[in-house]
């Protein structure tokens, strides 16, 4: 809480905008239903598929990923395909926003311990985050659909 009080009274006496720290949206963690997973750190999201569907999808083989950096996409536009060796699943875009950076070392990266991501994009409208599942929603939502 002190932390707290001496960032609000420094951004009182510097006159500058609220630090990182108080901003509610630096850095969280959102899920769709359908197991896109974004990771927002300030306005740029790194999306991805959660580690649920990745269990659930086994051996990824294959990512079909189309777009360029800088294209901008609306909230629900199908943005890649990844295929396993039980399934072949559509990846949707969870928010609206423009694309940074394209992971192009996917299928690379899948075996290693790191999170599996697909690109990073700067997100349009922060409202749209508001539909999404917390962590805590989505491990409840995993416990309902199992």
């Amino acid at each position: 809480m002190n932390s707290l009080i001496r960032a609000i009274k420094y951004t009182q006496l510097h006159k500058e905008t609220s630090p990182f720290c108080l901003h509610k949206k630096f850095y969280s963690t959102y899920y769709a239903e359908s197991h896109e997973k974004i990771e927002v750190k300030n306005n740029v999201a790194t999306l991805g598929i959660s580690k649920y569907a990745q269990e659930i999808m086994g051996d990824i083989i294959f990512v079909d990923n189309s777009y360029e950096p800088e294209v901008s996409l609306e909230k629900g536009e199908l943005i890649c395909e990844i295929e396993s060796v039980k399934a072949c699943s559509e990846i949707y875009l969870p928010t609206s926003g423009k694309i940074l950076e394209i992971n192009e070392n996917v299928l690379s990266e899948i075996d290693k311990d790191t999170d599996l991501w697909i690109l990073k994009y700067e997100i349009n409208d922060e409202t749209e985050l508001e539909v999404l599942l917390t962590n805590d929603a989505y491990l409840k939502y995993i416990e309902e659909i199992q």
